[in-house]
């Protein structure tokens, strides 16, 4: 269930803030002088203990130690001074991501939805790509923050898929424009209906056009299972990102770490720069679907990503 926020705790302030208006967060920043990526990472209090109205898993800790609370959005409604939807669409996608308010949906109930349907989306350019993406059979959604964060933190997102198979739902970070590539997934797919996809993606290459074809990357996906299926219940998926490794959870059980040693020893640079926070829902190309997100027509859509909230966290580089 999605409570209202408490008057008075820490995600209250941090919307009152965040919704300011553009012109008055400008004359703010010009008269302090500070950055606009540390004035976002910095407008919320100290973390307060706030169980009533976050739904998470019983021995939720919502102010772990060594970190501090800068975003925390409970998607009541578009939040435009962190987020954006992007236009974007890589190449083993068929579906092309699309800046409406139909494909990253806010319906006044506290989910977010990022919404798939089979909608034709023409060749255009993307801004955010930076280059034209090819037509799509498919139409979906994904969100992304304004600025980059880290490098370092925690990522934090209670979230419940479709029950279907061919698609991929994520929580991740991404280093634009893969020069390096540096990205760190949790990832459900349609055809691992009872577990949870993590991976951290890297190159050495210095050409990153390369990149786009995966020819130059150190990919560690592994499969965890979780105790039911992502479709049936609500779970939370943790992204802590440190200096020395990665680890990842489901409901505060951790399953998984990558260390940075390995990430070296392989060739790889270990995610140390700074990056852009993301949620996305996609259809993998015929050409992967067997072994990534599974196979799947056009015929099961519409389908649904549902996202409940999601934290993040800066790193306390002092602890």
């Amino acid at each position: 269930m999605h409570n209202p926020l408490l008057p008075g705790n820490c995600c209250f302030v941090f919307r009152r803030v965040a919704h300011t208006s553009a012109a008055t967060v400008a004359l703010f920043l010009l008269s302090v002088s500070t950055p606009l990526q540390t004035f976002a990472e910095n407008v919320l209090p100290a973390c307060a203990v706030d169980t009533e109205s976050l739904a998470a898993f019983s021995d939720y800790n919502p102010c772990p130690a060594g970190f501090t609370l800068a975003i925390d959005d409970r998607f009541d409604q578009f939040d435009h001074t962190v987020w954006e939807r992007s236009t974007g669409g890589f190449p083993d996608n068929e579906c092309r991501f699309v800046d409406q308010p139909t494909r990253v949906r806010f319906d006044g109930d506290g989910i977010m939805r990022l919404v798939m349907e089979a909608i034709e989306v023409p060749a255009s350019y993307s801004r955010h790509e930076k280059k034209t993406v090819d037509k799509k059979p498919c139409a979906s959604g994904e969100l992304r923050t304004l600025l980059e964060h880290g490098p370092y933190g925690r990522l934090e997102a209670r979230m419940k898929s479709p029950d279907s198979s061919g698609f991929v739902q994520s929580m991740f970070t991404f280093q634009f424009y893969k020069d390096p590539w540096q990205e760190i997934d949790i990832e459900l797919q349609g055809r691992l209906p009872d577990s949870v996809s993590t991976n951290v993606i890297t190159n050495h290459a210095a050409d990153f056009e390369e990149c786009d074809v995966y020819k130059c990357t150190n990919n560690t996906e592994k499969h965890f299972e979780i105790n039911a299926r992502h479709s049936a219940q609500w779970h939370v998926y943790t992204i802590d990102w440190l200096p020395e490794r990665v680890d990842f959870f489901v409901d505060g059980q951790l399953k998984r770490t990558v260390k940075r040693t390995e990430i070296e020893a392989a060739g790889g640079n270990f995610p140390d720069q700074p990056a852009t926070l993301l949620m996305n829902f996609w259809l993998p190309n015929q050409k992967i679907a067997k072994w990534f997100g599974g196979e799947w027509t056009l015929a099961q859509l519409p389908l649904v990503a549902q996202y409940d909230w999601f934290r993040y966290y800066t790193y306390n580089t002092q602890e």
